[in-house]
């Protein structure tokens, strides 16, 4: 178990240092007025968060979560429900359109399967 929590903190850190760097190069942009691209960065990383929460209720271990992540696992409802709510007041976009083959097929499959959950956790959140 020491190995596995050594993993955890190794990746966390890890993980701080690009999204700093993103972060910052987001700053700038929205310092000059430019908020369309971290709009956007952040609408993705809703949808991340989303997928994230669906592939756990499939395929997480809750039995290392709750001794490692216990935090994470007990307020994952309630990031559901904010995340949710911002769904509710900026829907995600959507850019099948200039998708094509298995990559548009996978995102339209991606589509389906988050607003299917967010659905069953919230109904009528999203058309």
């Amino acid at each position: 178990m020491y190995g596995f929590q050594e993993g955890i903190n190794n990746y966390r850190h890890l993980e701080i240092l690009p999204v700093a760097v993103i972060g910052t190069i987001y700053h700038k942009q929205l310092e000059a007025g430019d908020v369309e691209r971290a709009q956007g960065y952040y609408n993705m990383q809703v949808d991340q968060a989303v997928d994230g929460y669906f592939w756990y209720e499939e395929s997480g271990n809750s039995l290392l979560s709750g001794i490692f992540l216990l935090e994470h696992l007990e307020s994952r409802e309630s990031y559901l429900a904010r995340l949710i709510e911002f769904r509710k007041q900026v829907p995600a976009s959507d850019i099948r359109k200039f998708l094509k083959g298995e990559l548009k097929n996978n995102y339209i499959s991606d589509i389906e399967k988050r607003k299917s959950l967010l659905s069953s956790k919230a109904p009528n959140v999203l058309p």
